[in-house]
């Protein structure tokens, strides 16, 4: 059942590939049945923010949790089994805790997570107890799939388009945003059930035994932890709390332009990232600091050189690839205008998530969350206030210029932060090269969309395939040029 890192990131990127085509066709769908208005605005807010607190739940596991997890393993499994199980059945008391008080009191709930109107909150109430067991499974799930992978036995991955089957299937037979939390908790549901046994069967699992006390290390590095993720958190949250106030339709926009993004993060970033994560973790067990920073190079220049190109593409020809998908049913011409407005800045921050989120993967194996929470913390407080004062001021159109000023300004800190905490790390090397990556990738898109413009206006589909097609080409040609083709062939040899 076990696999190698190289067959973890090819089953872990496959399958969540998979799953991605069947969720892009469920946007598809609920754009055309649904378009966007009040009800999928609520909707889409649900999703947003139990993404946003899922993430911060994830934050803790993988940073704090699972390398503390596999450093007690080496040592005494018995013992590991215990502390992580008291991890493990927190998490389900919160859940009945969030579960119990969102079916009895859902009015109040919606109200006080969100800006949306009354009327359209009493008229949308009972979506939250759907939410809350959709949070509850999302995250249990999730933590559990992560012990997994610290096991190497990514064959989980070949459940995970169920994430996107059963909710297409419970959407075909009643069109609500009731019947897609639905489909989404019965397919959570069946991978609790399939990592629980998998994990007993293959890793030999005591969900007997728990441990209430914790090291020293552990308990300092999650007490740190916490300033920063929770600042993180809330500067994720904030901005939709705002735009929850905004004309209806908005958060839909907002939403429709993560859908293109999202299907980038979650197969490229969190898959390839998330098993780098595992080799640099166990490497870092081991006080092998050079394998950890090679490494990190690699799984960098692997993420760039696939995510570069594709998010500058998306971004130049955003309206196009907008009115192709969505616009449709439902979904009218100032819809795709909104969502492209969106998508055309929100999709050039992928590559700084993807180079800040291996890098603090990396800060997580060297355990020194303690150490770097201070700065972090400072950070993502300062940009609450930028961000809700951007937004206050601005409107809903100083939402994606503040995230990418965000963005632009996390890598500042990051690098930073290596220079001081991780000075064996040439972290400037990989900023380098991803502005050489988006030099390169705008010049060629650019290009194409110049002196290709006018010659296929008369079929959207015909113009995004024949410019798309032109650019692949041209980059192609430039990479080979600039040595970037061999670098990433050599850096897929993990």
């Amino acid at each position: 059942m076990q696999s190698s890192y190289k067959q973890g990131t090819i089953f872990s990127v496959g399958f969540t590939a998979i799953s991605k085509v069947f969720s892009f066709a469920l946007s598809l769908m609920v754009a055309y049945r649904l378009g966007a208005n009040a009800q999928t605005d609520i909707y889409f807010f649900l999703i947003l923010i139990i993404a946003i607190s899922c993430g911060w739940l994830q934050s803790v596991n993988v940073n704090i949790v699972i390398p503390e997890f596999m450093y007690l393993r080496e040592k005494d499994a018995g013992g590991a089994f215990a502390f992580v199980n008291f991890f493990l059945y927190a998490y389900l008391a919160v859940a009945v805790l969030i579960i119990v008080f969102c079916i009895f009191l859902p009015q109040t709930a919606l109200s006080a997570m969100s800006h949306f109107d009354a009327r359209d909150i009493a008229r949308n109430a009972n979506l939250a107890a759907f939410a809350a067991f959709y949070f509850s499974t999302s995250f249990i799930m999730t933590f559990l799939i992560s012990l997994a992978e610290s096991y190497k036995l990514f064959k989980i991955y070949f459940f995970v388009p169920l994430n996107s089957i059963l909710p297409i299937i419970f959407f075909l037979y009643s069109r609500t945003p009731q019947a897609l939390f639905t489909g989404y908790v019965a397919a959570y549901l069946l991978q609790i059930i399939l990592c629980l046994f998998t994990l007993r069967k293959y890793a030999g699992w005591d969900f007997k035994r728990v441990k209430f006390s914790f090291n020293k290390k552990f308990k300092q590095n999650f007490i740190f932890h916490q300033p920063g993720s929770i600042a993180g958190t809330v500067l994720a949250y904030a901005p939709l709390f705002m735009l929850s106030a905004a004309q209806a339709g908005t958060l839909s926009a907002l939403n429709y332009s993560r859908t293109l993004c999202d299907g980038l993060s979650d197969v490229i970033i969190l898959r390839v990232s998330n098993i780098a994560k595992v080799k640099i973790t166990s490497e870092a067990a081991y006080g092998n600091f050079s394998d950890m920073a090679n490494s990190l190079l690699r799984s960098n220049k692997i993420l760039l050189f696939i995510l570069t190109p594709v998010c500058v593409f998306t971004s130049v020809f955003a309206l196009d690839i907008v009115k192709l998908f969505f616009m449709r049913g439902s979904f009218g011409a100032q819809d795709a205008e909104n969502t492209a407005f969106f998508l055309r800045l929100i999709i050039l921050s992928i590559p700084f998530v993807a180079l800040s989120g291996t890098l603090h993967n990396f800060f997580s194996a060297l355990r020194i969350i303690k150490e770097i929470a201070p700065r972090y913390t400072a950070f993502a407080l300062a940009f609450i206030i930028i961000f809700v004062a951007a937004v206050k001021h601005g409107g809903p159109s100083a939402y994606p210029f503040t995230l990418l000023a965000l963005y632009l300004s996390g890598a500042v800190l990051d690098w930073q932060t290596v220079k001081k905490f991780a000075g064996f790390l040439p972290y400037s090397g990989h900023l380098l090269y991803m502005l050489k990556m988006f030099v390169l990738c705008f010049i060629c898109a650019c290009t194409v969309k110049f002196l290709l413009a006018g010659v296929t206006d008369e079929s959207i589909f015909i113009k995004i395939l024949f410019n798309g097609s032109c650019f692949v080409v041209l980059n192609t040609l430039v990479f080979f040029f600039t040595g970037d083709i061999k670098q990433f062939i050599k850096a897929l040899n993990i």
